[in-house]
């Protein structure tokens, strides 16, 4: 069972599913529901959306 309130686990397991490392599509359907409902996530496809890419190329931006 899954916590009801945001915990630093949900970031995790989010970036474990844009990884594709949970090879369920049942577990990652559930997680990102889950993240969708907690607030963690706008909607189940944006992190798949060019707003979340270009996000993601800023936050790498600092690391270069």
């Amino acid at each position: 069972m899954l916590p009801k309130e945001i915990h630093y686990l949900d970031f995790i397991r989010a970036g474990a599913v844009k990884h594709n490392l949970f090879k369920n599509q049942a577990t990652q359907d559930a997680l990102l529901n889950c993240y969708v409902k907690k607030g963690v996530l706008p909607d189940i496809d944006f992190m798949n959306s060019a707003d979340f890419e270009a996000r993601c190329a800023d936050v790498k931006s600092i690391f270069v």
